[in-house]
Parts: C-alpha cells; structure tokens; sequence
C-alpha cells in the first residue's frame, strides 16, 4: 500500500458525526501496562505485560450550534463515549478506523493570542483497549430502504480469535433497520458469523459495541448486511478482527 496522508478523514463522537469542527487528531494511543519482576540478581529490568490500554485526543474549533462541538463535547459525560476515528484521503469499505469506549476526561478551551479559540478534548479507555479495525461502511453512509448487500472486505485468510464491531448511527428517520456482519470463504457464499451472531438492530441514533467468542472461526471475507423495513438510516461500522489470541 502506498504512503498517504491523513486529509480527508473523519471523527465520530457518539452518535455525532464532528469531523467538519476537529482540527487535528493529536494522538491515537495503544498502550501496555507492564509490571517489574525484576530480581535482585539480575542486572538489567525484568518486565511482564499487564492489561491493555489506550487514549486519543484531539482538538476542536468552537462550534456552539446544535449538534456540534462545544455543545456535544462540553457536557464532559459521565457514562461512556464510542469514539472512531477514521483515516482518509477517501473513505470507503476498508478503509482503516480506530476505536474507543472512553471516559471523557477533559474540556479545555484556549483564547489564542492570534484571536483563535479552539479546546483540547481527551478520552481514555474504559473497559476495552483502543483498537484498529476496517470500516465496513464507505464511512458515514446512508441506506434508503431495503436490503442492501455491502462490499466486502479480504483479510487474506480465516482466523480464529473472534471480532468486535463498533456502529455508531447518526439518524434513523423511522422502521426498525437489521444491520448483520457475515463471513465468507470464497467472497460469494456469504453466512451470519457464528456460533455468535454480530446483529444490530438501533432504534434510533446512538452507538454500540459488539463482540464474539475470542476463539471463534472468522472466516477471509466479511461483509455488512442491511434488512429489515427503515427508511434514512445513517451509520458508520468498523470491525477489529482478533489475529492473535486475547483469551
């Protein structure tokens, strides 16, 4: 894959699409607690690895109308916040995504010298690590009606460590849409992913994350599938294949 840049992406902030109002995306954050076991005749540390981790900040302009950045990101939330950020210069299925369930842990607007006025906003994990994955979406993506079949994405083959999926769902003007990820071996049979399926089935805007068993089988394709009756449901999803065991 060839270098690139970042223009063009993309930040969800729950069920807010903010990306026109963030200015920069300071740090995407992976982390690892490590703990000292080392004895008194070693001479160098000795480490184990701990619990997994991980944060992201970034940085807004002011936006006080409805739906935007001070007001949405100002409140500072008490229960968690689902943060993806998406990387461009395009957005399509594959596209890659970061994502976080975080606590809110800063709100702090700056008067600049030069006249500008921007906040610095920080979000550390809860739960769950912060995790890197593939949209299955062509990022914030509106389906009309009906059922619709995504693209498709290949990891190169199957694995066995299971999945997460985040869905973030910007509006829903009515019905009761279905959103299902399947699998496929050959990119053409595709099936609901077992033995747990990953089904979305929103209500309305709001977000959700959802995982299967650490050891179940993926297999190299997946896909998102839209049913059921609806009509303007605007969304996003990523999911995170596991390559590794986690259990």
């Amino acid at each position: 894959m060839a270098k690139q840049s970042g223009v063009g992406s993309a930040l969800w902030f729950g069920a807010y699409d903010l990306s026109g109002d963030i200015g920069s995306v300071n740090t995407i954050n992976t982390s690892r607690g490590v703990f000292d076991t080392t004895a008194i005749d070693k001479g160098a540390m000795e480490r184990i690895l701990g619990r997994r981790d991980g944060s992201l900040s970034f940085t807004s302009f002011w936006n006080h109308a409805a739906g935007h950045s001070n007001l949405i990101l100002s409140a500072l939330a008490r229960t968690d916040s689902q943060v993806t950020v998406a990387v461009g210069p395009s957005l399509a299925v594959g596209s890659h995504a970061a994502s976080l369930v975080a606590k809110q842990t800063d709100y702090s607007p700056a008067f600049g010298a030069d006249g500008s006025l921007v906040a610095s906003i920080e979000a550390s994990a809860n739960g769950y690590p912060l995790e890197w994955g593939q949209l299955l979406t062509t990022g914030k993506q509106t389906f009309a009606s009906g059922d619709i079949d995504g693209s498709s994405i290949d990891a190169g083959g199957a694995t066995a460590f299971g999945l997460a999926a985040y869905l973030h769902v910007f509006s829903l003007t009515s019905g009761d849409p279905i959103l299902t990820i399947t699998d496929s071996a050959n990119d053409s049979d595709f099936a609901t992913l077992g033995p747990t399926a990953v089904v979305f089935s929103p209500t309305a805007a709001g977000v959700e994350r959802q995982q299967i068993g650490l050891t179940a089988a993926v297999r190299q394709y997946l896909r998102l599938e839209v049913s059921g009756t609806y009509a303007g449901l605007v969304c996003a999803l990523s999911i995170v294949r596991y390559t590794k065991s986690a259990a």
